[in-house]
């Protein structure tokens, strides 16, 4: 193999996020996303999670816009009693497709509890909805108090490489004068 190959793989391998691997023993909780934006002008969505939460370092892909379809739940177990962050990137967007957004939260999961993470997008903002499944069978859920929401660039992924094409560059507005017009001659 040519050694010009070797290294382009090697640096796309570089820049991929490993993925995110469930526990294999211990407690854990059960997260589930949902993809609820529009059908039409919806965002494709990733959603990624980190080694270190606190961090927000050493991300891991939890899934792909091809797992995590509109409309269809994506369940995966999350260690519990230790933080988890989990970020959503959306893009694709709005009627020239050209929309992204990303959000973030962190929350501490507790052994045996059902957690739902909703990724809603409407013109112009994005938002992650978080609960925490009630108990009793029914599908009734309460605000999670040991979630937050998430700003930092790291938490947002605001440097990492997206496996969703971009789009294409959309021009910028032209610029508005903030010179008022001139008012009308009057009749002669």
């Amino acid at each position: 193999m040519p050694r010009a190959l070797v290294a382009t793989l090697a640096f796309i391998a570089g820049c991929a996020p490993l993925p995110y691997v469930e526990p294999a023993g211990g407690e854990t909780a059960t997260l589930r996303i949902e993809n609820e934006t529009a059908a039409i002008f919806g965002h494709e969505l990733e959603a990624d999670t980190y080694r270190d939460a606190a961090t927000c370092t050493d991300r891991l892909r939890i899934a792909d816009a091809r797992a995590l379809l509109r409309g269809v739940p994506h369940d995966l177990r999350v260690a519990a009693d230790v933080e988890f962050t989990l970020t959503f990137r959306g893009s694709g967007g709005g009627a020239s497709r050209a929309e992204s957004c990303a959000v973030a939260g962190t929350f501490r999961p507790v052994a045996g509890e059902r957690y739902l993470a909703i990724f809603r997008s409407s013109p112009q903002k994005c938002e992650l909805v978080f609960a925490r499944q009630q108990s009793g069978g029914a599908r009734r859920y309460a605000r999670e108090p040991s979630y937050r929401e998430r700003f930092e660039a790291a938490c947002l992924g605001a440097s990492a490489p997206s496996s969703i094409p971009a789009p294409a560059a959309v021009p910028p507005p032209p610029p508005v004068s903030i010179v008022p017009p001139k008012p009308p001659s009057p009749p002669r």
